[in-house]
């Protein structure tokens, strides 16, 4: 079956988050404790959670598709991109 945004919300629960495990992280750093947490929110409800991020700017600046973005927090505070 193929998911339409007319019928998303019957399959996708609308606040949907998740905390992205360290098999998925490139950075090696992403891997040693310490760091933020960022927190991605998405058009589509999804929010992926990210921990031990050394450096957080640079990290969201890096993001592709910021369009499809409607709020970042970096350890829990909201996060300027016009910083």
């Amino acid at each position: 079956m193929n998911i339409t945004p007319a019928n998303l919300k019957r399959y996708m629960s609308v606040s949907r988050t998740v905390n992205v495990d360290d098999k998925f992280r490139k950075n090696a750093l992403s891997l040693i404790s310490g760091g933020s947490t960022v927190e991605i929110t998405y058009a589509n409800g999804q929010t992926l959670v990210y921990d031990k991020i050394k450096n957080p700017e640079k990290y969201i600046k890096s993001l592709v598709g910021r369009e499809n973005i409607v709020s970042i927090k970096v350890d829990n505070q909201p996060f300027n991109f016009e910083k």
